[in-house]
């Protein structure tokens, strides 16, 4: 159904009568994330709405012609022909999205533009989706300005070349997220820059992973954090599955899980001391893991969602 909403959103901003642009300057650090916007006029007239329409009709024909597979939920997964959504009020991104609409919503209209290095831009309109009208955002994380070297400006009047010697605006003509009301869909991963989410989801993996230690079923509890916590996994963590560690607390389920899922065992405890045990069990308890029905083996997924 995604799908089909965001294709109807590209349609209808096809005949989008007002929009405006706006450069974003992210910077991403040790105490957080902050935004700063600059709202642009381009001559002649009509150019930013055109610009739009373009784009808009490039990803309508996208999904039309089945680029994308899915829009699926969020869980820290890389899969290069799925659209991942989330809502504005996730924890993963709900302090960094409220500080991008406040600055939207109050961008800079006169700052110099080429004292800042811009390393975003956002067109922002508003379509018709049935009786609703719904703000929407694309956004580029391509740099949207370019300082040309040796590049030259062709005088008609002169007949001569004129070197370019300012900064031009560059909009590429792609985009890697849509917001639609407050509803985030990254079409790349490089939307998770957007909202700095590896910070996020790094802070979700130390969390968690302190909890499975506290439960005491590890047999060498710091390879464990080590792993858990470094390469993909941290991302995994996303889509962490509190019911599975609270089945593996239980020794006899204990037991039965590392059978089924091959992980191996010290006694009761799961062998963390064995690397790829230690990997299996972040996947397990991450949803990453399950069992092929036709032979009951384990199997890695990208995540378990509901049957559709």
């Amino acid at each position: 159904m995604s799908k089909e909403l965001l294709k109807t959103a590209f349609d209808k901003m096809k005949n989008m009568s007002c929009c405006s642009l706006q450069l974003i300057k992210i910077k991403s650090g040790k105490t957080g994330i902050s935004y700063y916007t600059r709202e642009c006029e381009l001559t002649p007239p009509g150019k930013i709405g055109s610009f739009a329409h373009e784009l808009a009709d490039k990803y309508s024909k996208a999904i039309e012609d089945g680029k994308y597979a899915s829009v699926d939920e969020y869980t820290g997964d890389i899969v290069g022909n799925v659209i991942y959504k989330l809502e504005g009020e996730n924890a993963l991104i709900s302090e960094a999205y409220g500080q991008l609409c406040k600055e939207l919503a109050n961008p800079d209209t006169e700052g110099r533009i080429n004292d800042t290095k811009f390393n975003a831009y956002m067109l922002l309109g508003e379509v018709e989706l049935g009786a609703e009208t719904v703000p929407i955002k694309l956004i580029s994380m391509q740099s949207p300005m370019m300082n040309m070297k040796n590049k030259f400006w062709f005088k008609i009047e002169r007949n001569t070349f004129r070197e370019i010697d300012e900064p031009i605006l560059n909009l590429k003509k792609s985009i890697d997220v849509v917001i639609l009301k407050d509803t985030i869909y990254m079409l790349t991963l490089a939307g998770e820059n957007l909202f700095a989410m590896e910070r996020a989801y790094k802070a979700v993996c130390n969390n968690k992973v302190n909890e499975i230690i506290e439960c005491g079923f590890l047999t060498d509890e710091a390879v464990f954090q080590k792993i858990a916590t470094s390469g993909q996994n941290p991302r995994r963590f996303v889509a962490y599955n509190q019911s599975r560690l609270e089945a593996m607390k239980n020794v006899s389920k204990r037991k039965k899980l590392a059978k089924m899922f091959n992980l191996k065992l010290s006694g009761s405890n799961i062998d963390t001391n064995d690397e790829k045990t230690a990997t299996r069990l972040v996947k397990f308890l991450c949803n990453k893991a399950m069992l092929d029905p036709l032979n009951d083996l384990p199997v890695e997924v990208a995540a378990a969602k509901s049957w559709q």
